[in-house]
């Protein structure tokens, strides 16, 4: 147990650079912590992708995965009411319940 603690004291970054075979190991299999870079960059291009996702689910746009099925569920769409909530129309400047829907 001393040994799995130890291993996991040490947080993946996500967004510094492409992530090795050991820092995704740790992850899944060791259940070390997480974090996203604080690098200006990196928070830029990801509230650009932020943006483009939710502009595009605004739109209706189907994207894999976000608004539509896995895999073989790829054609299905989900409910806009249940991404988010009725009565609610998606604003670009919204957050996204992605993980609710996904969970």
């Amino acid at each position: 147990m001393a040994g799995r603690e130890r291993r996991m004291e040490r947080a993946v970054t996500i967004g510094e650079g492409p992530l090795d075979l050991a820092a995704i190991l740790a992850v899944a299999r060791q259940g070390a912590p997480v974090a996203l870079s604080g690098e200006a960059a990196f928070r830029e291009r990801l509230e650009v992708s932020r943006r483009l996702l939710a502009e595009a689910m605004a739109a209706d746009v189907p994207v894999y995965g976000v608004t539509t099925g896995y895999g073989r569920s790829c054609g299905h769409r989900l409910d806009r009411a249940r991404l988010f909530g009725a009565g609610r129309h998606p604003r670009p400047t919204s957050a996204l319940p992605v993980f609710v829907v996904h969970g």
